[in-house]
């Protein structure tokens, strides 16, 4: 990456599979920026680039391109796969916080932001019934009940539940389970679909994404940085 004041630039080798057989040629790719266009909120950003093709990277970028700015983004291998598909695709905040804290506010939000997304994606295997937490002892039950006192203390949603009703919503629950905590708020999706379904909405909305442009390295000296791909 080669920035100086105010302009922009991109640095990176470019590998291309040039048959089907594997064979690969290196070639190198310069991106200049010498166009300018507004970001909408007032921020002086005319041109971004996003080293990654992950979820968190597509969906970056196609929010950025929403937003009236010019987005590139470079992946290794190929966008929307490897590390992003190999989650399970929980959307539980509520259920992986044992103590309230700042990400909690992040998770909560990242939720709202990833239903929102959703609805204007393809299929992705949304589903919204909640999760459910169980407690295997007494230590376990009573840390669960503090969970749910701060939670609603909060104003989150979540509800304490008996074994009996926890095994309603789950009949092959544990039958060592004691306890057990309801969020309706936490939901979950298949990111082997989330993945593509971003990269598909990312180039609708005219983000650039370079599959097989691995960047190893960033290093600065005074004000420029260079990558090493």
């Amino acid at each position: 990456l080669d920035h100086a004041g105010d302009d922009l630039g991109i640095l990176a080798r470019h590998r291309a599979r040039a048959s089907d057989e594997g064979a690969c040629a290196s070639s190198r790719t310069r991106l200049d920026v010498d166009e300018r266009r507004p970001y909408r909120d007032g921020m002086n950003a005319q041109r971004v680039v996003v080293v990654g093709a992950g979820l968190l990277g597509l969906a970056t970028s196609a929010e950025l391109a929403k937003r009236g700015v010019r987005v590139t983004v470079l992946e290794r291998a190929v966008p929307g796969a490897e590390a992003s598909t190999a989650a399970a695709g929980i959307l539980g905040p509520q259920l992986e916080h044992d103590d309230d804290g700042p990400t909690l506010d992040l998770g909560v939000a990242g939720v709202h932001a990833t239903l929102a997304l959703c609805a204007e994606l393809s299929d992705v295997d949304l589903v919204r019934r909640g999760a459910i937490k169980c407690a295997f002892d007494d230590a376990g039950a009573r840390a669960l009940e503090k969970r749910v006192a701060w939670q609603k203390a909060r104003g989150l949603r979540v509800e304490l539940v008996d074994v009996q009703q926890a095994r309603r919503l789950v009949p092959a629950l544990a039958e060592t389970a004691v306890r057990a905590a309801v969020f309706p708020d936490d939901h979950c999706l298949d990111p082997k679909k989330y993945g593509p379904a971003l990269h598909a909405l990312a180039l609708g909305r005219g983000v650039d994404v370079r599959a097989g442009v691995p960047v190893a390295r960033l290093t600065t000296a005074r004000d420029t940085s260079r990558s090493t791909s």
